[in-house]
């Protein structure tokens, strides 16, 4: 006795984003025939359905129409009920089906057997507006509608962030994630002030191993590869107070920078104005001049670095007794640095623009560090060793069209 055709749906789970962010298959009995093929509608009767491929398992590259379909449907953060459907080509049934390409169009089939229904948690509403990696994002990220909140236990006073990151684009719109899983806990859509930066610039690996970098600006500030740039007398790097740093962000109010204060809070400070997401008084993303905060807040300390295409012009402050205070910002220089001919010894994890930004507060300049140095370094700049003394020329003997030079051949 011939058995009727059939078709089973898994259930649904949520993996790693870089996974496929889903997983679940289907099955048929007996074995499809050559023209028959499988269609999971996502989302009930008439909603549109996804096309399996061979194996009829979910595969990555069907994120982006998975995830179009839950977005044309509104679902978000809801459990969307899924179907199987075995079907052939042709007949007097008629679907809709979510290709690659995000087209949804129609299609007339047999359905042949339906399966019974598995639910699928979709993903809390994400971000609406791509976005390409680097400062502008910020406020982009910052004004975005609808609102996205700052995420945080405890008070007030003392927050805690817990705010997710925010995907790479996936159909022109950003994801949360959280520990690399699609946030589906609609109170837990949010940012929080260290995220905010990360997500802005694409950079989470401060997120990839604990202790993870939730408060910590140090760790967001070195995947973003920012230099140091306020040193105590002592040569490393230190903290500054609040009216320390206001004739610093007088002499450079055109750079960009992270600005924070240990263990607490994390800023972005752009052409002078400090962006940040925080609780109070403003809930989610601010946008306050610079200056204004810094003479809110003058006895605070915090830690500054800038990002790698920022020059800096550094002023006489930059020392403890000026409003500086030996921390413990991570990062710092090793050595006697300094210019007029000293010499500077490589500890790990410099590069020769780290070094020239730290001592000449232009990152670009390192070729004349490396033209300097080419006995010591060898012939590839960006391979140089802990422990290397390197001799550090005059900045203030080349003239501006040396200067200019070493800028145009340090971004070619």
């Amino acid at each position: 006795m011939a058995t009727s055709p059939s078709v089973s749906l898994s259930g649904v789970s949520l993996i790693a984003f870089r996974e496929g962010a889903y997983r679940f298959h289907a099955s048929a009995s007996p074995a499809l025939g050559a023209d028959e093929f499988v269609l999971v509608q996502i989302g009930g009767d008439d909603a549109p359905c996804l096309r399996l491929r061979a194996g009829l398992a979910f595969q990555a590259e069907q994120l982006a129409a998975l995830l179009h379909t839950i977005a044309a449907q509104g679902k978000w953060a809801q459990s969307v009920p899924c179907r199987a459907l075995r079907v052939t080509a042709g007949g007097s049934d008629s679907v809709w089906v979510t290709h690659d390409d995000l087209s949804v169009r129609p299609m007339t089939v047999t359905i042949a057997a339906r399966s019974s229904l598995s639910m699928l948690q979709a993903p809390v509403e994400p971000m609406h507006t791509e976005f390409h990696p680097g400062v502008p994002a910020l406020r982009l990220i910052g004004l975005s509608r609808p609102r996205i909140p700052y995420v945080w236990v405890g008070t007030p006073a003392q927050p805690i962030g817990e705010g997710r990151v925010l995907s790479p684009a996936v159909g022109r719109r950003h994801y949360f994630l959280y520990k690399n899983v699609l946030e589906t806990n609609p109170v837990k859509r949010g940012l929080d002030c260290t995220t905010f930066v990360t997500s802005a610039f694409q950079v989470h690996d401060a997120y990839a191993r604990p202790p993870d970098a939730f408060g910590d600006g140090s760790k967001v500030a070195a995947c973003l590869n920012a230099y140091p740039v306020i040193f105590g007398s002592d040569g490393k790097e230190c903290c500054a107070t609040g009216s320390g740093l206001a004739d610093f962000f007088k002499l450079n109010d055109q750079g960009e920078f992270i600005l924070w204060r240990p263990g607490r809070h994390c800023m972005m400070v752009i052409k002078g104005t400090m962006l940040e997401f925080n609780v109070a008084p403003v809930w989610g993303f601010r946008e306050t001049p610079i200056q204004t905060y810094l003479a809110q807040h003058p006895n605070a300390e915090y830690m500054l670095r800038a990002l790698p295409w920022s020059s800096t012009a550094l002023p006489p402050m930059a020392s403890p007794a000026a409003g500086g205070r030996a921390g413990s910002g991570g990062g710092g220089g090793g050595g006697a640095g300094g210019s007029g001919g000293k010499t500077y010894t490589v500890v790990s994890g410099d590069s020769l623009s780290l070094i020239t930004g730290r001592l000449w507060g232009d990152v670009l300049l390192w070729p004349i560090l490396y033209d300097a140095n080419r006995a010591v370094v060898g012939s590839n700049p960006n391979l140089i060793k802990p422990g290397q003394r390197l001799t550090v020329p005059d900045i203030g003997k080349y003239s501006s069209a040396q200067l200019a030079d070493a800028r145009r051949r340090a971004v070619q």
